[in-house]
């Protein structure tokens, strides 16, 4: 064998152990950005479905409480949401004028529940707005007139009998930003 072959063989196999290992290389950055991508992605979901069940839980407070569905729940745009950790009282705090809500990012101090209070300046890649649209049956297509005729009292016309709750987090990524949106209808049924 000659010299200048050997040299050639060696040359093509480090060709091809260099080709393998870039290649395992590429696949463990890329699953190691999909990882992160979807762990995001999923603490997302959950604040989004978090807004949705504060709205929720302040509906059914409510109820308990003997009160209207509709007590202390704000319609409204891009709400920003905060919770009183001591109380777990809720409000929801409208934007400024022409600007964010004040508080919109969503921020996590050491052992406490992730929350949207100014308290708190460790924030978080994450912001929500929460929207609350109140309907009755004098809204064109909201609910069917089977429903509508089932209700008794003529003043509930009047009154909210549902709200349509979006609850929209958002979130920087290296590749972009993302957003994930949670559409749901919390009915009067009281």
């Amino acid at each position: 064998m000659k010299r200048g072959q050997g040299l050639l063989e060696t040359t093509v196999a480090l060709g091809v152990i260099m080709t393998g290992l870039v290649s395992v290389i590429s696949l463990t950055i890329g699953n190691l950005t999909n990882q992160r991508s979807a762990a995001l992605r999923y603490q997302a979901v959950n604040l989004a479905r978090e807004g949705i069940e504060l709205v929720r839980n302040q509906r059914d407070s409510n109820w308990l409480a003997g009160e209207s569905a509709s007590e202390g729940i704000t319609a409204g745009t891009e709400l920003a949401m905060q919770v009183n950790p001591a109380t777990g009282a809720v409000l929801l705090i409208l934007p400024l004028e022409g600007g964010d809500a004040p508080n919109i990012a969503v921020t996590h101090c050491g052992d406490e529940p992730f929350t949207q209070a100014t308290a708190c300046t460790d924030a978080t890649a994450f912001s929500r707005r929460i929207t609350i649209t109140p309907r009755n049956c004098r809204d064109e297509g909201m609910i069917g007139d089977i429903l509508c005729d089932q209700i008794e009292a003529l003043d509930r016309l009047r009154d909210p009998i549902a709200f349509e709750v979006q609850s929209r987090v958002s979130w920087i990524e290296p590749n972009g930003g993302k957003s994930i949106t949670i559409n749901e209808t919390l009915y009067d049924w009281r």
